[in-house]
């Protein structure tokens, strides 16, 4: 199941939202959205796994499902940092946790595996050991990055001077260079750039999942209540970002830029932020998401001065 299967079954959509005592879960399609999104401003957290864009980003590789029971969103999937045993996000709506809990324990129990949680925030974690779970274990290299949303708007103070002067020398360079939202009439360009970005992904899993998964955003933007833009300079695409504003925090879930052009990263960074505040401007943070343990994404992550890292944990019964 992928996020261009846009043809649920009516006996899916059925099972999405049974309210038969027991949780039936349902594949996650393009129709699905107007379905779930209305629980996602409910979680009580900054971290980047209850968005859309964090669901349907991931939504092959975790194997999410959803359910839709006693005015309460389920998720499951897989836990985060290994993929191995089937993992529950945190339920959102009507029902507690501890009011849903012996539901994810009798489908856990019918299907065979222990009843765990994956990408539990720090926020959740008292609730969670009001229930006295078997282990709380924090996940190591998915921390989700946050930085102040005035930041990213304005790169001004000491801290930023780096990026600043990258910032400003593409500006001297690039005196022509203009942002823009993706629409129809220039997603055939921006199409074009990815591909040939694209060809230089490493050969590695999960970067070749990350890149499939980006070209079917793409595809399927119009679906999304997403904000995006297009970097332009030299006449041609240089780099783009999709984002998601979910209460105070934009959620950047995806930017692809040519290195080549210096600063150019800094240039759409600042532009996407004006451009979100202009939408919300209650904005206040933005979450980067996490550097999956890879090292040089973990410097260039920190080169931004993050606020937090926010932590999350598996939470096993």
């Amino acid at each position: 199941m992928s996020c261009t299967d846009n043809n649920p079954t009516n006996s899916s959509a059925a099972a999405a939202t049974a309210a038969d005592g027991e949780l039936h879960f349902s594949d996650f399609t393009l129709e699905s959205i107007p379905l779930v999104a209305p629980y996602l401003p409910l979680f009580r957290s900054n971290t980047c796994d209850m968005t859309l864009g964090g669901i349907y980003m991931w939504i092959d590789y975790f194997r999410y499902r959803y359910c839709i029971h006693n005015d309460t969103l389920f998720i499951i999937g897989r836990e985060e940092d290994h993929r191995l045993k089937p993992a529950f996000s945190v339920p959102l709506g009507k029902m507690t946790i501890a009011d849903s809990l012996p539901l994810m324990h009798r489908y856990a129990l019918s299907h065979g595996f222990a009843l765990t949680f994956s990408a539990v925030p720090e926020a959740y974690l008292d609730e969670f050991r009001a229930l006295n779970p078997k282990t709380i274990t924090e996940i190591e290299g998915w921390s989700d990055y946050v930085y102040c949303a005035e930041a990213f708007a304005t790169f001004a103070g000491k801290k930023m001077n780096k990026k600043r002067n990258q910032l400003h020398k593409f500006e001297a360079q690039h005196p022509e260079a203009t942002t823009e939202p993706i629409t129809d009439a220039n997603r055939g360009e921006v199409m074009d750039f990815y591909r040939q970005l694209a060809s230089t992904v490493k050969d590695e899993p999960l970067a070749r999942y990350e890149y499939r998964q980006v070209g079917r955003m793409l595809d399927n933007l119009e679906h999304f209540p997403f904000i995006s833009l297009v970097l332009k300079a030299d006449g041609r695409v240089v780099g783009f970002s999709i984002a998601e504003i979910v209460n105070d925090t934009l959620h950047a879930h995806i930017e692809k830029v040519d290195h080549s052009y210096a600063g150019a990263t800094e240039y759409l960074n600042r532009a996407l932020m004006n451009h979100a505040l202009a939408i919300e401007p209650r904005l206040r943070f933005e979450n980067r998401q996490d550097d999956a343990g890879d090292a040089g994404l973990r410097q260039s992550k920190m080169s931004y001065n993050p606020i937090a890292l926010l932590a999350k944990y598996d939470v096993e019964f």
